[in-house]
């Protein structure tokens, strides 16, 4: 199943408060102490959080980020 955002430009920021997502559809933050699990792929994350699953592509990221969003769960969890 595709996300309402499939094919749209997506702004993310990501900060002390979470994971925004930011699209012509959607405006979610993804709060770090709601975060339940992530799973690191090789493309990206798998983040489940009480309201569903969200998934950052790699792609999109710096590695500087991707340390920041992991140190910032592993604190959560």
């Amino acid at each position: 199943m595709l996300g309402k955002s499939y094919k749209s430009k997506v702004t993310i920021h990501v900060d002390e408060e979470g994971i925004n997502t930011c699209s012509q559809h959607v405006n979610e933050t993804i709060k770090w102490q709601d975060i339940t699990e992530i799973k690191q792929t090789v493309l990206g994350m798998i983040i489940r959080y009480p309201k569903g699953t969200s998934y950052l592509s790699n792609s999109n990221l710096d590695d500087v980020s991707v340390e920041y969003i992991v140190q910032q769960i592993k604190g959560a969890l």
